[in-house]
């Protein structure tokens, strides 16, 4: 692995621990969403490119040690380590499909366990063809459901098994699921990386600015809890695509330092300003006739204000 503590152009590095390290930090992080391989593609400077921005770094594509302070304060991604977790393509593997169409990585994970567990005896080569009939047989003699099929309960079953062979300590199992820094609430503690709502998209970190912006008040926890569930349904309306986050929560401080109005939905927990990779034009029409509360268009400058203020609202920026 190259020197970590080095200051060097992301594009230079060719360190392919490195490259899965990082890719899977910002998938944690919802900036990169493609595959978690060891190459260093477009796709993964756009997404550290979107991540230093959001942090307010400078130099969009150079890696440095306050980069990978940032990224290990609020992911569960070490890089000084030598190797994360084993069959971390499992591990991040969120999709449900057929066993024909799972990418070369993920199937190399499965060939692994299920030939260390003795029900597949051919090549670790990441072949989709290699593994159907065992994978199948497989999981039809341990009476798991759709037994064509990859997705979470199966995930989550394989790696059980592979605890047989590679036992992980507690706490780090733990932080597999529970991933980043605590967040104290009043009513809880939660991870930063953890979903705001059971198996939703959107996290804690999102909505409290990486864990910089924390509610203090029980009626602003249960008003982020009740925004993020209905920003489930705008994701949905623009295609389940990924949504970025440029401002949620705010403490009164954080709004006066930003020029927001005395009485901000932001303070309240009640109000995010988002965009996303798709037609914001579009997106705007879709969401202004579907949602109920505050729009604020703000497309001039490159985002949507949404908030569940109790009636209807539209103004611009």
């Amino acid at each position: 692995m190259f020197n970590i503590n080095q200051t060097v152009k992301l594009s230079q590095i060719k360190d392919k621990d490195f490259i899965v390290k990082l890719k899977t930090a910002l998938q944690q992080l919802k900036f990169y969403d493609g595959d978690l391989d060891c190459i260093n593609d477009d796709l993964l400077l756009k997404a550290f490119e979107k991540f230093k921005g959001y942090v307010h770094l400078n130099s969009p594509d150079l890696w440095g040690p306050t980069t990978q302070a940032a990224l290990e304060r609020v992911t569960s991604v070490k890089f000084s380590e030598t190797n994360l977790l084993p069959f971390t393509y499992l591990r991040n593997y969120k999709n449900t499909e057929t066993i024909d169409v799972v990418n070369t990585n993920v199937v190399k994970e499965i060939q692994q366990i299920l030939k260390e567990n003795g029900y597949y005896n051919g090549l670790i080569d990441g072949k989709n063809t290699s593994i159907r009939k065992s994978f199948i047989k497989w999981k039809t003699s341990n009476n798991i459901g759709l037994p064509e099929y990859v997705g979470p309960q199966t995930i989550q079953i394989l790696l059980d098994l592979a605890q047989l062979k590679h036992p992980t300590p507690v706490d780090d199992a733990k932080d597999v699921y529970k991933l980043g820094e605590k967040l104290i609430l009043p009513d809880r503690v939660v991870y930063l990386q953890s979903s705001i709502n059971f198996n939703g998209n959107f996290t804690w970190s999102e909505f409290t600015k990486f864990g910089t912006r924390v509610p203090k008040t029980q009626e602003v926890v249960n008003n982020i809890i009740e925004l993020a569930t209905r920003m489930e349904d705008v994701r949905q309306w623009l295609g389940n695509r990924p949504l970025q986050f440029t401002s949620a929560y705010r403490p009164a401080d954080v709004n006066r330092a930003v020029g927001g109005v005395i009485d901000s939905q932001h303070v309240h927990g009640k109000a995010v300003d988002f965009t996303y990779e798709g037609d914001l034009n579009k997106a705007y029409e879709i969401i202004n006739k579907k949602w109920f509360g505050g729009v604020g268009d703000g497309r001039a400058r490159g985002f949507i204000h949404l908030d569940t203020r109790p009636y209807q609202a539209r103004f611009g920026y």
